[in-house]
């Protein structure tokens, strides 16, 4: 169950370790802007409209 999972994972932030909380924020914040930038976002969304089939060929038949 995944409520289980996170629980057990998270339940060592609650505690009062100061320096695995502090471990841990070191470690997200260099992860964010190394796996989550705006180029990786454009290029996901990229990928997904290179999969979806087209409906129509022609501006005009959009319109």
């Amino acid at each position: 169950m995944r409520i289980a999972m996170v629980s057990e994972h998270a339940s060592p932030l609650a505690a009062p370790d100061d320096a695995l909380r502090r471990r841990h924020g070191t470690a997200g914040r260099a992860r964010v802007p190394a796996h989550y930038t705006w180029d990786r976002v454009a290029d996901g969304v990229e990928d997904v409209h290179r999969q979806v089939p087209t409906a129509h060929t022609t501006p005009e038949e959009v319109a």
